[in-house]
C-alpha cells in the first residue's frame, strides 16, 4: 500500500544520504591520506638529518678537536730527533750496503746495522699520541654496557675491575678457535692451535667442503 511505499522510499533516501556522507569522508581521506604520508617521511628524513648533525657535532667536539690537538703537539715536539734519527739510520743504510754490496731483508745483523731500530716499543724516537678516555658518542652504548657489567661485577665480587677486563669476558672461551675476527686478537692469534692453514683440522673440514656427498650409481661403465 501507500504507507509502506513512503517508508520504503524513506528508508532508500536516508540510506542514500548516509552512504554519500561515507562516501564524502573516504574520498577526502583517500585525497588527504598521501600528503600526510609526504609529510611524515619528510619530517623523519629532517629529524635523521638532524640527528646525524648532532652526533658529528659532538664526536667532533669530544673525538676529532682533542685527538688532532694532542698529534699537533707530538709532531711539534718530536719531529725534528725523529727526522735526524732517519736521516742516520739512512747513512747506516749506506755505508752497510757499500760494505756488504746487497742488504737482504730476511737478514738482520743487530751489530751492524738493524733496519728495525726505529721501529717498536724499543724505538729510541717515535711518534706516539696518548689521550686520555674520549666520550666517544659512536660508543655510547657499549660505554653504557661496560658501565653496567662493571657495576654488577662489583656488587658481586667487591671488586672494581678495568675496562679491558670487562671486554674480555666477552671473548669465547678456551681453546681459542679462528672462527672470525670477533673475540680475537692479534696478540691471542699466534695461542690458537688451529691458525696453520694446513693442520689436519683444517685439511679435513676444507675436504669435507670441497668433495661434498653425491650419489653412487650402481652401473659399471667400464663393462
Amino acid at each position: 500500500n501507500w504507507i509502506n511505499q513512503k517508508s520504503l522510499h524513506h528508508i532508500r533516501d536516508q540510506h542514500s544520504a548516509e552512504n554519500n556522507g561515507t562516501k564524502q569522508i573516504l574520498l577526502i581521506f583517500f585525497h588527504h591520506h598521501p600528503q600526510g604520508i609526504d609529510e611524515f617521511l619528510i619530517d623523519h628524513d629532517l629529524l635523521n638529518l638532524r640527528r646525524k648533525e648532532l652526533l658529528y657535532k659532538r664526536w667532533n667536539e669530544r673525538v676529532y678537536i682533542p685527538v688532532r690537538k694532542r698529534v699537533e703537539q707530538e709532531i711539534e715536539r718530536g719531529f725534528q730527533p725523529l727526522d735526524a734519527a732517519k736521516r742516520k739510520e739512512h747513512r747506516n743504510y749506506l755505508k752497510y750496503t757499500n760494505k756488504k754490496g746487497v742488504v737482504f731483508l730476511d737478514t738482520i745483523s743487530h751489530k751492524e746495522y738493524d733496519p728495525l731500530v726505529l721501529h717498536g716499543a724499543n724505538s729510541p724516537v717515535s711518534l706516539r699520541v696518548r689521550t686520555g678516555r674520549l666520550k666517544d658518542p659512536l660508543l655510547a652504548a657499549e660505554r653504557e654496557r661496560d658501565e653496567e657489567e662493571k657495576m654488577l661485577l662489583q656488587c658481586q665480587t667487591g671488586r672494581v675491575f678495568p675496562d679491558h677486563h670487562i671486554r674480555s669476558r666477552r671473548l669465547p672461551p678456551s681453546p681459542l678457535v679462528p672462527l672470525g675476527r670477533h673475540g680475537t686478537e692479534c696478540p691471542h692469534w699466534l695461542a690458537m692451535p688451529l691458525r696453520d692453514v694446513e693442520s689436519p683440522v683444517r685439511m679435513k673440514s676444507s675436504r669435507n667442503r670441497m668433495f661434498g656427498t653425491f650419489n653412487d650409481s650402481f652401473l659399471d661403465f667400464d663393462d
